[in-house]
């Protein structure tokens, strides 16, 4: 920009040395120079012409100001690529001298799995025989009878006879025991396929204890009597053949210490429940009978364990 202002200066200053040719052209001739033209006109010579414009020249470059560096051009820039174009291919770093870490990796934040944790199960007691009874000797049970109930050794065995509608026909021993397994094979005799049968444990009195039992038609379940009144902790009908139905025997165990009550069928284990209402209390046996009375059932082959280190009562006959 400022070298263009230079050049117009120039030119204007040689066109004002032109216009003030011009002027001088009009002064009085030197003396020597002839001229052509009609007296009172002076002509311009081609050398004072020169000579003006050589000095006006000179002061010219004398007085300009001094010459700056032109202005640097404005780089141009890359346009951007459109969003579609493939990116140029980066430099790949060199490989820093950093040296790699040896010590365990930083902890994320994700979770480690744990080793799933298997609840086990108690161990079972060790169990020790107390008391058996094969009803062999018709000593150790009560015999009685009335109008709805029959006790009695008969069929090779203990046969309970049950006539009351919706209850249960019980006979018991005379020992208290606390944590105890009991075992006994029962068959049914007669009356309805909806009566059921089995073990009694924590005996309180008639109106309070628990009763583990099967019934002819597969059914199975773990029953308890409280002030009188029945209630089920649990039930079910079997179709494994873990119950026998009609007239087949069955084996009933049932179990019960520290508030578990379990029962098996056959040597399988049909039932479970916990209750803490009775811990303690008389064994025996129990038919009941639901809608129909006049069921009948024959026990054989009784026995009693208890826990090894439990003190064993001592096992009375009756008279």
């Amino acid at each position: 920009m400022h070298a263009r202002t230079g050049k117009t200066l120039v030119i204007l200053l040689l066109l004002a040395a032109l216009t003030l040719s011009g002027c001088l052209g009009r002064s009085t001739p030197a003396p020597g120079i002839e001229t052509g033209a009609p007296t009172g006109e002076a002509t311009i010579e081609p050398l004072a012409y020169t000579q003006a414009a050589e000095t006006i020249s000179a002061e010219l470059t004398l007085n300009a100001p001094p010459t700056t560096a032109p202005e640097a051009l404005p780089t141009e820039t890359e346009e951007p690529l459109p969003p579609t174009s493939t990116p140029l291919p980066t430099d790949t770093p060199l490989p820093s001298d950093t040296p790699t870490p040896t010590g365990p990796p930083p902890p994320t934040d994700t979770p480690i799995p744990l080793e799933s944790y298997t609840p086990t199960s108690p161990p079972e007691p060790n169990w020790q025989l107390a008391w058996n009874d094969d009803f062999t000797t018709a000593r150790f049970w009560n015999t009685d009878r009335g109008e709805n109930f029959r006790l009695s050794y008969s069929a090779g065995g203990y046969m309970i006879t049950n006539n009351v509608v919706n209850d249960v026909i019980f006979s018991v021993r005379t020992e208290k025991y606390s944590n105890v397994r009991l075992e006994v094979t029962a068959s049914w005799q007669d009356g309805p396929f909806d009566s059921y049968y089995g073990v009694i444990c924590n005996f309180l009195n008639g109106g309070n204890y628990y009763l583990l039992a099967v019934g002819a038609d597969g059914w199975y379940g773990i029953l308890k009597k409280m002030s009188s009144q029945i209630s089920v902790l649990i039930e079910g009908r079997d179709i494994s053949g873990a119950v026998r139905t009609g007239a087949g025997p069955n084996t009933i165990r049932g179990e019960c210490y520290n508030g578990d009550l379990i029962l098996w069928s056959n040597g399988a284990q049909i039932a479970k429940a916990r209750d803490l209402s009775f811990n303690s209390g008389l064994v025996g046996l129990g038919v009941g009978a639901r809608k129909t009375s006049g069921v009948q059932v024959v026990f054989d082959d009784f026995f009693v364990y208890t826990i090894s280190n439990q003190p064993l009562p001592a096992v009375t006959q009756l008279p």
